[in-house]
């Protein structure tokens, strides 16, 4: 199987545990980059069995007729990664007219709709919406979407070839058996996953979130456990976490409110933030902590992936569709007040429900990819 990328977040390497997909720091520490995207990237060609791939490379201006002839002949499937496309401010309707020349089937892989809350829905532009149809119309079988959000806000645009899969990141283990244990007790070391510039379609408030993450992190501080911070590719974040202009970071953090007047959390910000250039990176780090928690979809699935417990703090549809999904444990911003009593919420935190529904979630998956005709390695469990 031969496969083209869209949208590619960095280069690939290969690896003895698989491809392994790279954004360099020196490439990112002065302007944002989502290295969530790094994330579903990796897991998408893990999961795929394919031959051959290559990325789409140039902008849309560029691809010229023999470059659309190439394409059509020379791959099986272009691939969509997971992302939250399903906006009017990203790329789907832009690329529209790529869609409509591209001749082989589509897997879109995970994608998912961006608002605050399902009562805020954005309402999508005319080729926004004709993308997407396009999209269902080279479709094998379905569209792979995020959660059950998208899906119902895909069949009232009159799309219902569309299954629910999550993302292909959870899965990138490759184990259908996998369970979370979670011992609240013995929870020591923290990963809060941060997300500073929470703006737009992201949350409902964008101070208001923004207040509740650093309240949320003084109170686990109070409590004492041993935060990491794991950000992704916030470039003022990025400076801090590796020491390149530092200042700058910490300045730029103090303009917009984040520290508050904290020194001891800009002192601890400083010494404990991490950021890393691979996915693979992010995965091994979360396996070595006990908890990851914030409001990062993608930085709270590293830890699902690889058995160790996350919870998501749900701030818009994309959280908490998932979260809903797999029945992953939440704590909405909301509930974050002056009288939060952390330890008692972790105390009452269940991972049952989710180790009830994985193994059913994993063969929908499968299900999914067998049902659009692509070969995969998902009944190939990774080697321990």
């Amino acid at each position: 199987m031969k496969i083209l990328i869209l949208w590619p977040s960095g280069s690939v390497e290969q690896s003895r545990s698989g491809p392994v997909v790279r954004r360099k720091v020196f490439e990112s520490v002065t302007e944002d980059m989502n290295r969530g995207d790094l994330f579903v990237h990796e897991a998408t060609l893990r999961t795929l069995d394919y031959d051959y791939m290559e990325e789409v490379r140039p902008t849309l201006d560029e691809i010229t007729e023999e470059v659309y002839a190439y394409y059509n002949t020379s791959f099986d499937y272009l691939v969509i990664r997971g992302s939250n496309y399903i906006r009017n401010d990203g790329n789907l309707g832009e690329w529209l007219p790529f869609f409509r020349r591209i001749e082989i089937p589509i897997l879109a892989f995970g994608i998912g709709a961006q608002a605050p809350s399902a009562d805020q829905p954005e309402a999508l532009q005319p080729d926004v919406v004709e993308a997407l149809h396009e999209i269902a119309r080279k479709s094998v079988h379905s569209i792979g979407v995020r959660g059950e959000y998208t899906r119902a806000l895909l069949a009232g645009l009159g799309i219902r070839n569309v299954t629910a899969i999550g993302c292909p990141s959870i899965f990138r283990e490759r184990n259908p058996d996998l369970k979370i244990s979670w011992q609240p007790a013995r929870t020591q070391k923290l990963a809060f996953t941060t997300h500073p510039y929470l703006a737009g379609l992201y949350t409902r408030n964008v101070w208001n979130s923004r207040v509740l993450q650093t309240r949320l992190i003084g109170k686990l501080r109070a409590a004492g456990y041993q935060l990491a911070y794991l950000t992704q590719g916030i470039a003022a974040e990025t400076k801090i976490a590796y020491d390149k202009d530092a200042e700058s970071g910490v300045h730029e953090l103090r303009e917009i409110g984040w520290f508050g007047e904290d020194e001891g959390f800009v002192e601890d910000f400083r010494r404990h933030a991490v950021c890393f250039e691979t996915g693979d990176d992010y995965y091994r780090f979360s396996a070595t902590c006990d908890l990851n928690i914030g409001t990062r979809l993608h930085g709270n699935i590293t830890a699902l992936a690889m058995g160790r417990p996350a919870i998501f703090v749900t701030y818009d549809t994309r959280t908490a569709e998932l979260a809903e999904l797999f029945s992953i444990p939440t704590l909405s911003e909301d509930l974050i007040g002056e009288d939060f009593a952390v330890e008692d919420f972790l105390n009452k935190v269940s991972f049952a429900s989710f180790n009830r529904k994985f193994r059913h979630r994993y063969n929908a998956f499968v299900r999914f990819l067998d049902d659009n005709k692509v070969t995969h390695r998902m009944r190939d469990k990774v080697a321990a």
